[in-house]
């Protein structure tokens, strides 16, 4: 909901601004960050009736009018920060705590596409999401999910779909702003009748269309934004950026846990690009979620030669602008709800204020976040069919043999993967596994079609692990990665008991286990920060390290971002769209 102010408020902030009402709040002697100007006022005051921004300038002929004045000298004060893009389920924990630690970053509103929870539960799942988002504290806009599943192209067992219908419905409830990233590019560029009919109804109620166009140069990024998509958050470059504004895109520069983009894009970008920039987290992970957010990625904006205007502009005014806010959010000016941020010297939080109420204040939280209790589907998602440990291997074509591979590698830091062509012996009919590749299995867990995807991957460091999620973009199944198929075993069957999560598991035994048992996605226990701290330890001494490590296994049935994925029904050529047999050939 827009949380559109009244006409009484406007009517009280008025009065105020006149000096013929009392003021809430006044916030004396700050060195105000313009962001419609880009320039740092000097010993500004800043006026706040009720929720509004009443005034700004020199209010000191008023101070006696004011029941609270905080002398502000030496500080900063910028609108609050927003995130235009991200999906609040990865970061493993519910909306109310999400909402939590986005706030003691100085993030004050996100546009969250909640299509994880859409695939997993639907219509139904991002309604009732949706609910717990309205109660917090933290503005959560929906941009409507526009690819559930991901892709029409039938790579994968979908648990549930949206058509137009269902979309049409979701952007006219209170909440939507715009539609969710178009990530489905083949149907694009195919003059899909469906993905187009989504695009136009969100045309025509003045919305946003939201894009994903990974990879997407020349022709064929031509051809997609005429399709009618307007934004891109899978850049990885400065020349990719400055390509897709120049087209006519606005850019989401990632500084997410998955994807971290800022520092080699925003170095040297163009004034011309950067008036059309945005910085997003797309994904965050509670992990860094509880130590860093968008304040970091303006500190990093800002020590890569932006002035400070400008980086927070990238975080405000922008976004706020993109979607049609500015006349309520993203800026400092009178009549904007007062979403605001204190900052020192150094460009750390010092107080948050959301919608005129100090919410946060030198390291404590001064409100409560409140707890939703989900129905009991949402808890019930982990349907496993039968399934021994051998059928969590790829089949030997032989007894004795030796084959060419495809094999699907992670790129450590990045969600992309590089199809890879690797040999691999068959003895006694039994593979023996190079040293750092690994079997992945992905195991449809909606309780569909019980299909089970085999292959192989490196590029990444388990140690002697097997690791076992229900953490799979975008359909949420299950996927397991090991070199003993009887603990991949072992992490399948536990991840069934409890409802979904991470786990490892090694010689049979159960090492971590990270619990998520909302959708298989999240956790409305705040101790699951201990739990995943705990299972990352035993990946790698650094936490995050760790946490990096594990990501891609978390992206590798994302049929949608180049360039070879696993799914329930196999290996996908993300290319050409098609299933692709795991053997090249024989030697």
């Amino acid at each position: 909901m827009l949380r559109i102010p009244t006409i009484r408020e406007r009517v009280r902030a008025i009065k105020c601004a006149l000096g013929e009402e009392r003021p809430s709040l006044v916030l004396r002697n700050v060195k105000l960050v313009n962001v419609l100007t880009c320039e740092i006022e000097e010993n500004v005051d800043v006026v706040i009736k009720d929720r509004l921004i009443a005034f700004v300038g020199d209010y000191s002929k008023m101070y006696n009018k004011s029941p609270k004045v905080v002398d502000c000298r030496g500080f900063l004060l910028a609108p609050g920060l927003v995130d235009a893009h991200v999906h609040v389920e990865s970061s493993m924990v519910t909306p109310s705590i999400f909402s939590k630690y986005a706030i003691m970053h100085g993030v004050t509103t996100v546009f969250i596409d909640p299509h994880e929870i859409g695939n997993v539960l639907g219509v139904d799942g991002i309604r009732e999401f949706m609910k717990e988002c309205v109660k917090c504290p933290l503005k959560m806009y929906l941009t409507v999910p526009s690819c559930i599943p991901a892709t029409k192209l039938k790579l994968e067992t979908n648990p549930n779909k949206l058509i137009p219908e269902d979309v049409e419905r979701l952007l006219r409830d209170d909440w939507s702003i715009a539609l969710g990233e178009v990530m489905d590019v083949l149907s694009v560029l195919d003059g899909d009748h469906d993905i187009l009919t989504e695009i136009i109804m969100a045309e025509k109620l003045r919305f946003r269309v939201c894009g994903h166009a990974p990879s997407l140069r020349g022709d064929k990024l031509c051809a997609y934004i005429a399709a009618g998509p307007d934004s891109d958050h899978e850049i990885t470059s400065l020349d990719e950026a400055i390509e897709k504004a120049r087209r006519g895109l606005y850019i989401m520069i990632r500084y997410g846990t998955f994807s971290r983009d800022l520092p080699k894009i925003i170095t040297n970008i163009p004034k011309n690009v950067l008036k059309r920039a945005m910085i997003v987290s797309d994904d965050i992970n509670i992990i860094e979620l509880k130590d860093r957010y968008l304040d970091e990625a303006v500190r990093i904006a800002v020590s890569s030669g932006l002035e400070i205007p400008e980086a927070i502009s990238l975080c405000t005014l922008n976004p706020a602008t993109y979607y049609g806010l500015d006349w309520l959010i993203g800026c400092i000016a009178p009549g904007r709800l007062a979403d605001l941020i204190l900052l020192d010297k150094d460009l750390k939080i010092v107080k948050v204020f959301c919608e005129g109420e100090l919410v946060y204040s030198d390291g404590s939280l001064l409100i409560d976040f409140p707890r939703h209790i989900y129905p009991p589907y949402f808890r019930n998602t982990v349907k496993i069919p039968p399934l021994e440990p051998r059928d969590l291997k790829p089949s030997c074509p032989r007894s004795e043999c030796t084959c060419m591979i495809n094999v699907i590698e992670f790129i450590e830091g990045t969600i992309l993967t590089r199809r890879k062509i690797m040999k691999i012996s068959v003895e006694n009919g039994e593979w023996i596994l190079p040293e750092n590749v690994y079997y992945i299995t992905v195991i449809e867990r909606h309780g569909r079609s019980g299909s089970i995807g085999r292959g192989f991957c490196t590029g990444i460091d388990i140690n002697d692990y097997s690791i076992g999620m229900t953490i799979s973009h975008d359909s949420h199944n299950l996927t397991v990665v090991g070199r003993n198929v009887r603990d991949m075993y072992r992490a399948v069957r536990e991840l069934e008991r409890v409802g979904g999560g991470i786990v490892l598991v090694k010689d049979s035994e159960v090492i971590s286990l990270v619990k998520l048992d909302i959708a298989g996605l999240m956790s409305d226990d705040e101790d699951v920060i201990n739990d995943l701290e705990k299972l990352l330890s035993h990946i790698d001494s650094d936490i995050r390290r760790g946490l990096y490590k594990i990501a891609p296994l978390m992206f590798a049935s994302l049929v949608v971002v180049p360039e070879i994925r696993i799914t329930d029904l196999g290996l996908v050529d993300v290319e050409s769209g098609k299933i692709i047999d795991p053997i090249v050939s024989f030697e």
